[in-house]
């Protein structure tokens, strides 16, 4: 076949496969290009995500350290201050740590920044106490050694005077334990040590009125909470001050949160009341039988708490404290305790009649945790903890005896593992643990 006639033949068939193929070639081109995008979208997404995810898990870990340089640093920043850390000279990166006293526990508040997220906590914090380094009881060096009467029951190492602990009687009742102490008998030199100044000025009724008589923005309140359903203030906010001149009844109402309740009478906490985290001064308090709350109780005078009442971890009741000089002839601060606390006990006694108990733990009372009490403590009931006493007194109808323990126990191997208080000694070799989570 001639060469011309061949190219009229292949040459149309030519053009029209040409012609078929360009829908098709802009159609890959267009779902390539559309693939390529989206591809690239994704990986942007995802790395997107992962950087968020870097910068959300980089803030946490900030957070997390910066909790553990305010447990770290107790004793290297003072209390009642802010300090703002720049990582990098950068604003992006900043560290905040705020500490202040609330009530006898240390608060402390954490804020982190971090490319754009930000993480804060807040959170009691205090002295970690373990069941081998808890001293069970420690009594003055200045009275006469310990005599156990009746169904007594010490564990752990009791340092008292000359080393001596004796099975003793009270009428006709002896000791009937098996053994006097399931432990270590080690003898009390000098006094006994007194309880941290901080803690105790942040723990007077002085300072609270000095407070709040040079704070404007005070609630004023008589006579009860009535005109209020529930009270919540974060820790994160700066605290709720209530204040009343007359007797104050926290009765049928909840409270709960940075919140200071103070009276220049008297406060009853009722059976009914709902309190959690709420510091109560006032120079006599009163809790009811029946009540149950995480509570700080501050008082001048007195404090009675009733069989029946229960103030749940980790509260605190401290009668007393003052951080002027004792008024000479003023009369002595009593706590009269029958419930049963998870915290911390701490009574400052002061006063001309030195032979006075200024701590009363009845047969119904019991305390998981730790007591401090400068004067003299009637011992009836249980610690499971640690008791650090001027001396003990029990009182029959005839005779006053002293360092006598009649049908008690002081057990520190019974408290909670993990147990965090305040630390009413100054000790810096303590560890420095969070003690509850707050919001």
């Amino acid at each position: 076949m001639p060469r011309g006639k061949n190219k009229i033949a292949i040459d149309p068939f030519s053009k029209k496969l040409s012609g078929a193929s360009l829908p098709y070639a802009v159609m890959l081109m267009t779902l390539l290009i559309t693939s390529l995008t989206l591809l690239l979208f994704v990986v942007y997404l995802y790395r997107s995500y992962i950087i968020k995810l870097e910068c959300k898990q980089i803030a946490a870990l900030n957070l997390k350290s910066a909790q553990q340089i305010a447990l770290a640093e107790e004793t290297d920043h003072s209390l009642n201050n802010r300090q703002i850390f720049s990582m990098n000279n950068s604003d992006n990166d900043t560290v905040i740590l705020e500490r202040e006293l609330w009530g006898c526990y240390t608060l402390l508040k954490t804020f982190v920044k971090f490319s754009g997220e930000e993480r804060q906590s807040v959170f009691f914090a205090g002295n970690y106490y373990s069941t081998d380094s808890l001293t069970s009881l420690r009594i003055s060096s200045t009275g006469t050694g310990l005599s156990l009467v009746g169904n007594c029951m010490l564990t752990g190492k009791v340092v008292v005077p000359k080393a001596q602990v004796n099975p003793g009687f009270v009428g006709n009742i002896s000791f009937t334990g098996d053994t006097l102490v399931h432990g270590i008998i080690s003898e009390s030199v000098g006094d006994n040590p007194p309880v941290d100044s901080a803690l105790k000025k942040n723990c007077s009724f002085d300072f609270y009125r000095l407070l709040l008589n040079n704070n404007f923005d005070l609630d004023i309140v008589y006579g009860s909470l009535a005109r209020y359903d529930s009270l919540y203030r974060s820790f994160y906010s700066p605290p709720l001050y209530l204040y009343s001149r007359d007797e104050l009844t926290i009765n049928n109402v909840k409270v709960h949160g940075h919140i200071l309740i103070f009276s220049e009478s008297r406060i009853r906490l009722s059976a009914n009341a709902d309190v959690e985290d709420v510091v109560i001064v006032a120079p006599v308090i009163k809790i009811d039988s029946g009540f149950s709350g995480s509570v700080q109780c501050i008082a001048s005078d007195s404090i009675l708490c009733m069989k029946g009442s229960k103030l749940t971890y980790p509260s605190m009741i401290g009668c007393g404290l003052r951080k002027e000089k004792d008024i000479e002839g003023e009369s002595m601060p009593v706590i009269i305790f029958e419930g049963l606390l998870e915290g911390t006990i701490i009574c400052e006694s002061y006063g001309t009649d030195t032979k006075k108990a200024s701590l009363i733990i009845g047969k119904t009372g019991k305390v998981i945790g730790l007591v401090h009490n400068t004067g003299y403590t009637v011992l009836m009931g249980k610690i499971y903890g640690s008791c650090i006493s001027r001396g003990f007194l029990y009182q029959d109808p005839v005779t006053l005896y002293e360092n006598y323990l009649v049908n008690s126990e002081i057990n520190p191997r019974k408290i909670p593992l993990g147990f965090v208080a305040a630390n009413s000694i100054r000790n810096n070799h303590v560890l420095y643990r969070i003690m509850k989570w707050l919001y």
